[in-house]
């Protein structure tokens, strides 16, 4: 996630503590603390991944409204592809559910648990994503995809291909949401990533709001029941982008289809 020119940059805040840095197989990662209210920020190669208050709060709207997804979907056993800080896996642990998160970097485990309070109970796998879809049995009520290489989905996550893996490890009413970064431009990846969903049989539908205030989309396959954001408990710094999401039904146009099936 990349912070828009016309907002304060978040990986930045004044004063920032440098908790730690380490440099690895995937890059250099870098976890800072606001002094302003301890909140922490997990940052890989400069990409902010994470960012979260003490007790494992995100203070990313996306995620906020991935928990709301998931809590009205009813959701109890919930596969979370993309560990990062593991916030989404915490606050839904919290509300007594039984997330897995995997992660392709061991090391986003480790660092979850010491500065970005991880929940106990959350299981943990280190493996690729799709890797993990397609050499388990287990099926889920939901699978959240919240995973990124530089500041997009990795591409080997974005086919026809992997969403028929996840489509296959869901329950009858299981539910997919993905979380897609909008860029500054719009390249058409949503409407290519709604027309590769719906390809694996799932309805769809799209959380999304305006460019200027809104720096990332939804994507829900599955049935879930209409509710309206912000829920009331969220991090009021989360509230304003939250307030600008709406829910509509997923109309790819007929150059996303055309993509699609070159990819797939």
């Amino acid at each position: 996630m990349k912070p828009r020119p016309d907002r304060p940059d978040p990986t930045q805040p004044a004063g920032a503590r440098h908790l730690e840095r380490r440099v690895g197989r995937f890059g250099t990662i870098d976890i800072l603390e606001r002094p302003s209210d301890g909140a922490r920020l997990y940052l890989q190669n400069e990409q902010l991944q994470s960012f979260a208050r003490p007790g494992g709060v995100s203070l990313f709207s996306y995620v906020q409204a991935m928990r709301a997804v998931l809590l009205h979907s009813g959701a109890q056993r919930i596969a979370v592809l993309g560990g990062g800080g593991g916030t989404l896996a915490t606050m839904m642990a919290q509300r007594g559910a039984r997330p897995v998160l995997v992660d392709i970097n061991a090391e986003a485990f480790e660092l979850a648990e010491k500065y970005f309070w991880l929940a106990p109970s959350v299981e943990r796998v280190v493996a690729d994503a799709r890797r993990y879809l397609a050499d388990g049995s287990e099926l889920f009520d939901a699978i959240a995809l919240d995973a990124f290489g530089a500041d997009e989905i990795p591409a080997h996550l974005a086919t026809v291909g992997f969403f028929s893996l996840a489509r296959r490890r869901l329950l009858p009413q299981g539910v997919l949401v993905v979380n897609v970064p909008l860029g500054r431009r719009e390249d058409g990846m949503l409407a290519r990533l709604s027309t590769a969903v719906a390809a694996c049989g799932l309805p769809v539908s799209v959380l999304d709001g305006p460019p200027q205030t809104c720096r990332n989309a939804l994507i829900v396959g599955g049935v879930v029941p209409e509710f309206a954001l912000p829920l009331g408990d969220e991090p009021a710094e989360t509230r304003r982008e939250l307030g600008c999401l709406r829910r509509r039904a997923a109309a790819p146009t007929s150059a996303a289809r055309a993509q699609v099936l070159r990819r797939r």
